[in-house]
């Protein structure tokens, strides 16, 4: 894994992601990335964008399990689209 980190700024959005922990995928030829969900397609948008950069012969797939039809990514394989607010069982708030 690398130590690098990466700060992008979205145009007009007050926003800043930290991208880090970047594994080296440089022998592989096609990366599946999952997540739970695709909201506002912000964050993965930018470490898409972030992974394609340093690894351009590497082809890259999302998949999710949900994704909001509203979001600035599409992913490649998903299993619901939510119309609604998702409650995962393993977030948990911190007090």
């Amino acid at each position: 894994m690398s130590d690098e980190n990466y700060s992008t700024n979205i145009q007009n959005i007050f926003e800043t992601f930290n991208i880090f922990n970047i594994p080296d995928v440089s022998s592989a030829k096609k990366v599946l990335i999952v997540d739970d969900i695709v909201d506002s397609g912000e964050t993965m948008r930018e470490i898409l964008k972030v992974l394609k950069e340093r690894f351009p012969e590497v082809e890259f797939k999302l998949a999710t399990l949900f994704y909001k039809n509203t979001a600035l990514i599409k992913p490649d394989f998903s299993v619901r689209e939510a119309n609604e607010w998702i409650d995962f069982f393993w977030e948990v708030d911190i007090k």
